[in-house]
């Protein structure tokens, strides 16, 4: 947990969720208690994909701990807003980017499966890791360079890179 302000002003808190699923390493950030960065393993209309790095029936698992047994585990879904790192398309200018964990989980089809089913069915919407995949995870390491323009840029990161499932 990590406040952020001091004694003289209001306080408010981070806590560091780790959420593993879409990756094994990934992690999630809990503001004050309503505002929950989701990264890439929950978004408003779908979940991250628990398939990369061709570990699909691990992830799986992981992804179901880590919905079930950490954000809808939550005692004020209602209160909490899902800001995700980002949208499945183009957001229109009228279209909310975030919604409380009690709608998220009222209208995801996968959240009312068994721990069983979910991972079969997530194992069988396995597809190949994306062929950038290496390449990002070269240039998050500093391995590689990064490319130098903004197209290169949205070439490998909007490319075949599809993170989530829907659902």
């Amino acid at each position: 947990m990590i406040d952020i302000g001091s004694k003289e002003t209001q306080q408010l808190a981070i806590r560091v969720i780790h959420t593993p699923g879409h990756t094994a390493g990934g992690l999630s950030f809990l503001l004050g208690d309503n505002v929950l960065f989701t990264g890439d393993t929950l978004f408003i209309n779908s979940i991250g994909r628990p398939d990369l790095k061709d570990k699909a029936k691990e992830f799986a698992n992981m992804l179901y701990d880590t919905l079930h047994n950490k954000f809808f585990n939550f005692t004020n879904k209602e209160d909490v807003l899902v800001f995700p790192a980002h949208m499945e398309g183009n957001v229109r200018e009228e279209e909310f980017v975030t919604d409380s964990l009690a709608n998220i989980e009222e209208r995801s089809k996968y959240l009312k499966l068994t721990r069983d089913d979910f991972v079969k069915k997530m194992v069988s919407m396995t597809m190949p890791t994306p062929p950038q995949y290496k390449d990002i995870i070269s240039m998050n390491r500093g391995d590689k360079a990064l490319p130098l323009s903004i197209s290169e840029i949205h070439d490998i990161e909007m490319g075949p890179n599809r993170c989530s499932v829907s659902g």
